[in-house]
């Protein structure tokens, strides 16, 4: 039938192609239907590809373009944004004004940022900076260049992106504050966030702030909410943070802004996850959903990517794995790419699976890519692998530097370097670590946990098993009540690595420890539990029987 189609239209005369395209332009147009827009912008398209030259193609070509706009409107609606960037990209072909053709390029490199396909959408962008500047539109650059820093900071050039809009803030200060300024004074606190500087991030964000409110423009002033409270969480002013960022949650909400909302959800998740992961999965699912429906590539890559993580900590590997694995599959930028395949890989280390060819890749992907803010995944990869295979002084050495070269990873990071204190019997390093940790003065239930935890340990290798022992009591029943099952399994091996095996208390929690770890499939882990428990020869029998009650009530608490 399309062979057919084909030749029957090949047949027709210009002039006759012309005349049906425009008959049913005109028909479908008649209809009133949005669900036609495409259809009705194809066919003006191809009436005027079939015109002669002169008043009737410019008339023509007037009404393509208009249909073409609302083509790309609706699929932008609908979260077809490859279909919007088509649709524009033709409707440029029947512009010939250029103020006209550098809105059109903006809109669709914010389209093509959408999506996560970030060459196209610096071209894009790039190409509209130059016609507004070349008409003399300086509000137009101001907004474009703005732009073009959100796609960079969505790319994580976080120098580039940070260059551009310092030179960009300054430039088109004069403007301040129209509200052009205000969202490029927003993508610039991102990218000091982004480059490690919070609190010139709080600084910028607040400037925003203040003239938002004044302006009552609220779109601006929910991201301006949720940008602050990144920065503020990112300085160990938690509650606050959060406090933030749910007030600009609630504004999303509240007036249908749905690319605040997905930055709100991903940027609240990642700080609930210092006081309650749950919270912070719910949070992240809830963004992937929204997300997904709205076509919103680079924010269902993010999501999926902490999905992935937040899935290791709480148990969920298998669940992690197929969202990354999936995710990988569509990723084609490289800081996307990045970061999803470190979660991958992470888990996979911790099953003690070989991740040789997939630490090749991440290699290569980091050198390509160029900026130093993803140097930090590669680190807690590396950290993850050297501690599955019995290398905690090297994977004390990636967590350490990864704390220290992004504070808001300081928190985690110190203590996930403690764990070599506590399973090489350090207590001077464990102790170190334990500064570390309060030094970043970051509190939360996960924070507070964490604490409880070293501090059992310290008393463990001080000498003191009661305290240890109340301690480890403390610790587990925090993990197993924030459902952070990875971290509950650790604290077990710790507890049974520093204490006497056959203590009914540590037996208890080496059976319960076993089951998470089987039900995992953390092979390394599970061997160092072994080995652990290989230190007391009355404990070989426990697990060749069958459980106690008092076994059974830890792994049904577990």
């Amino acid at each position: 039938q399309a062979l057919i189609r084909e030749v029957a239209y090949n047949t027709l005369s210009r002039k006759d192609r012309k005349t049906r395209h425009l008959a049913a332009a005109r028909y479908f147009e008649q209809l009133g239907s949005d669900e036609l827009a495409s259809a009705l912008a194809g066919h003006y398209l191809a009436a005027h590809q079939n015109a002669a030259e002169g008043a009737e193609a410019d008339a023509l070509a007037a009404q393509a373009r208009i249909a073409l706009r609302a083509a790309a409107e609706r699929a932008i609606a609908l979260g077809a944004h490859d279909q919007a960037i088509t649709f524009l990209e033709q409707a440029l072909t029947v512009t010939t004004d250029a103020a006209d053709q550098a809105e059109m390029l903006e809109k669709a490199g914010h389209s093509a940022s959408v999506i996560a396909r970030t060459d196209k959408g610096e071209e894009l962008l790039r190409r509209a900076i130059g016609l507004y500047r070349a008409s003399g539109d300086r509000t137009g650059a101001a907004r474009a260049t703005s732009g073009l820093g959100w796609v960079r900071s969505n790319d994580r050039q976080d120098q580039a992106a940070l260059a551009l809009l310092e030179e960009a803030a300054a430039e088109f200060a004069d403007l301040w504050p129209d509200p052009v300024m205000i969202d490029l004074k927003l993508n610039l606190a991102r990218a000091f966030l982004q480059g490690d500087n919070a609190r010139r991030a709080v600084e910028v964000a607040d400037e925003a702030l203040e003239a938002a409110e004044h302006a009552d423009l609220l779109p601006a002033l929910a991201r301006g909410l949720v940008a602050k409270g990144g920065a503020i969480g990112t300085l160990g002013r938690l509650r606050e943070a959060i406090a933030l960022i749910r007030a600009g949650e609630e504004l999303a909400r509240a007036h249908e802004l749905t690319e605040v909302l997905l930055i709100a959800l991903v940027v609240g998740g990642y700080y609930l996850g210092e006081i309650e992961n749950a919270m912070a999965l719910d949070k992240y699912r809830e963004g992937l959903e929204l997300a997904r429906r709205t076509g919103q590539l680079n924010q269902m890559l993010q999501f999926v990517n902490n999905i992935g993580y937040t899935s290791f900590l709480v148990g969920e590997w298998d669940t992690g794995l197929a969202e990354l694995d999936g995710a990988l599959a569509q990723a084609t930028d490289a800081s996307s790419r990045v970061w999803l395949l470190s979660n991958a890989l992470i888990i996979r280390a911790s099953r003690g699976e070989s991740i040789d060819e997939g630490l090749a890749e991440l290699d290569t992907l980091v050198e390509a890519h160029g900026d130093p803010g993803l140097v930090s995944p590669t680190l807690d990869t590396r950290a993850n692998l050297a501690q599955a295979t019995g290398r905690t002084s090297e994977a004390r050495t990636y967590w350490i530097r990864m704390a220290e070269g992004w504070s808001s990873q300081g928190p985690a990071g110190y203590y996930q370097a403690a764990r070599h204190g506590i399973w090489a019997g350090d207590l001077q390093s464990l102790r170190e670590d334990i500064a570390a940790v309060d030094a970043t003065g970051v509190h939360g239930r996960v924070v507070e946990v964490r604490r409880v935890t070293l501090r059992a340990a310290e008393a463990a290798l001080d000498g003191r098993p009661r305290d240890a022992l109340s301690l480890y009591a403390e610790a587990l029943a925090g993990w197993r009540d924030l459902r952070v099952v990875w971290d509950e399994a650790l604290t077990g091996i710790d507890m049974v690595s520093l204490l006497d095996p056959a203590e009914p208390d540590v037996r208890a929690v080496a059976v319960s420890t076993r089951a998470i770890l089987e039900r995992l499939g953390a092979k390394p882990y599970l061997e160092r539990l072994d080995a652990a428990l290989a230190r007391s020869p009355s404990i070989k029998s426990v697990l060749a029987t069958p459980q106690t009650a008092e076994s059974k009530i830890a792994i049904e608490s577990a």
